[in-house]
């Protein structure tokens, strides 16, 4: 199946109490507007909830911290004043603030917190809505039947009430499955619909949307002709306040007129696309833009615009990876909590079946012993297929840690190549021969290692002291290091997990020693502890507190020690010998500790 680029696409979503025309003033007047108000407007009456959730819903793209905030205290006050109404509203917009924060679990559970509050509502309008977003969140999840439940369902209660504006958004996200599903013809027949409706209720805003996710569908499946016109519409209706649809039109109108060999037209939609990308912040515009230029140059032949393009394309994409991996890691834990609550369930049901069994044939004696027989033999057989179920999800948990522990964090190659860069610009050749060496050696290894489950002491070492070398080479020796190993360890004898040390080396000299003024040393000790290897990891840079200081605001989360503190519990779940991390502050910089079982090789 294609998988097509939903950042191109359109999802509608339903949030606001009180909608507000932001065609009509600018959306940072309508946000000061709101401040204005809620500052006005102390009191803790069903106005201040209404204030909350809208300006919720105005700072939510671009603050989703604060979008939490306020809805949440608008639920507060909606409890306190027993206000039925702002309390489901005030779910929905936390569901929808924590979707867009990439946190599906909470926005699912508090999507369907809001549906069980609306029950005492009598607002189909508001229930059809909350099936909506929950369609999203299922098509996130690439769980496309329970979206198309879920938007068949919105469809269905917006025609109940006449609700032509919910028929649209509906029909664009169930259209927008189908594409998703390689189902051309259903896609086509719902963007059609929901265009009708659109243009004759005068909704200019829909209108432009859809005519680019249906010219973006023809163009997804090759068929540029018929992809032309409705993409020339879409540019010709999207208005000041959609200017991203504008400039996706123009990125897909380039990529038609470029399969044509129409290369200077291409060029100047594709050019004309970055500029409204880059007005409106939008990386991922900004960076599809860059691509369609990258192609175009390069049909020109024009080669030094295409690599300047290429590498504004890479810059932007590396940039969106790391997040865009969050999101993964994201949806791979929901499925597993959802499909462990799934099991939970029916493990609870059997139990219940298997008590209400006892008990009717209690009465029987022969029946009874018989039924009791059965019952052991039955658990026997459930335990062994639990127990190889479980088996199986472990192996599966270590194939998938296998998979992303290969990823060396983006932003450090990236870094790692504008070094390089910045060595050949001063005519520094010898410098950067010697930088692009070691760090060539360095991918070629880790490449090598991430996929084996368990490497040499002293390669793992050897390792993490060649990533030294590299960070420090490109931190201009601000960085000194010294590993010491326990003479009594043959560190060609014992076996360890690979690059377990990277993370926590990484968070040393990124929020240690680079923030501190003057070099900093790390000094690594390895040591045997009764039947545990230990990994004793000290920097002298600002320590915990300092960084603590930095990030009152916005928590900062290392996705790699997240990503240890996983590969941790798989291990402990596999041995009894169980593995530990400690991170403490020190006086002058930070101690992290690693213990785990001492594996020899033979």
């Amino acid at each position: 199946m294609r998988k097509l680029k939903s950042a191109q696409f359109i999802f509608f979503w339903i949030m606001a109490l009180c909608l507000i025309s932001f065609s009509a003033i600018a959306k940072q007047s309508v946000t000061d507007s709101l401040r204005n108000e809620l500052t006005k407007n102390k009191a803790k009456d069903t106005v201040r909830v209404k204030l909350l959730i809208n300006l919720s819903n105005s700072v939510v793209w671009n603050d989703v911290e604060e979008a939490l905030e306020l809805a949440e205290q608008a639920y507060e006050i909606s409890e306190e004043i027993a206000y039925q109404k702002g309390k489901a509203f005030s779910l929905r917009q936390i569901g929808v603030s924590y979707y867009i924060g990439s946190d599906f679990l909470r926005a699912m559970e508090y999507t369907q917190l809001a549906l069980k509050e609306s029950t005492t509502l009598d607002d189909i309008g508001f229930q059809s809505s909350l099936h909506n977003n929950l369609g999203n969140i299922y098509t996130d999840l690439k769980r496309y039947d329970e979206a198309l439940a879920a938007y068949n369902d919105y469809i269905e209660n917006s025609r109940k009430s006449a609700n032509e504006n919910g028929i649209v958004v509906g029909l664009v996200n169930r259209a927008l499955i189908y594409s998703e599903t390689d189902q051309l013809d259903a896609a086509i027949k719902d963007f059609e619909q929901a265009l009708e409706l659109s243009e004759s209720n005068d909704f200019t805003y829909f209108t432009a949307v859809i005519l680019n996710n249906i010219g973006q569908t023809y163009k997804s499946f090759g068929q540029y002709e018929k992809a032309e016109p409705y993409l020339k519409k879409a540019i010709s209706k999207a208005q000041e306040d959609n200017q991203l649809t504008k400039s996706s039109a123009l990125g897909n109108l380039a990529i038609v007129y470029h399969s044509r060999g129409k290369y200077d037209s291409a060029l100047v939609l594709a050019e004309h696309s970055l500029e409204l990308a880059k007005e409106n912040g939008s990386l991922e515009r900004q960076k599809e833009a860059w691509n369609v230029l990258n192609l175009v140059y390069d049909s020109l032949n024009n080669s030094e615009e295409s690599l300047k393009a290429y590498r504004a394309y890479i810059s932007l994409r590396d940039s969106i990876l790391g997040e865009e991996n969050k999101s993964e890691l994201t949806r791979k834990e929901l499925e597993y909590k959802m499909e462990l609550k799934d099991a939970l369930s029916q493990e609870e049901i059997k139990r219940q079946t298997l008590i209400r069994n006892i008990s009717i044939i209690g009465s029987i004696g022969v029946i009874l012993i018989m039924g009791i027989l059965f019952t052991l033999n039955k658990k026997k057989r459930d335990a062994l297929e639990s127990k190889r179920e479980a088996d199986f999800k472990l192996k599966t948990a270590e194939n998938e840690l296998r998979l992303l522990r290969a990823q060396l964090n983006p932003h450090f190659i990236f870094n790692s190549i504008n070094s390089v860069t910045d060595y050949i610009l001063k005519n520094d050749t010898d410098d950067a021969v010697v930088f692009l060496t070691s760090f060539s050696q360095l991918m070629r290894l880790t490449l090598e290692y991430s996929v084996k489950e368990n490497i040499y002491l002293e390669d793992d070492l050897k390792w993490i002291s060649l990533y030294l070398d590299v960070e420090s080479n490109r931190l201009r020796n601000k960085l000194t290091y010294s590993i010491e190993v326990d003479p009594s360890i043959d560190s060609s004898a014992i076996l360890v997990p690979p690059m377990m040390l990277q993370p926590f080396v990484e968070n040393s000299i990124w929020h240690g020693i680079a923030p501190k003024d003057g070099s900093g040393t790390i000094l690594i000790k390895v040591f045997p502890e009764k039947d545990l290897l230990v990994f004793q990891l000290d920097d002298d840079g600002v320590g915990l507190k300092e960084n603590t200081k930095k990030s009152l605001k916005k928590e900062h989360k290392s996705y790699g020690i997240e990503l240890i503190t996983s590969r941790i519990e798989v291990m402990n779940s596999l041995s009894e010998k169980k593995a530990q991390i400690s991170i403490t502050d020190k006086k002058e910089g930070v101690r992290v500790t690693i213990k785990l079982p001492l594996h020899l090789a033979f």
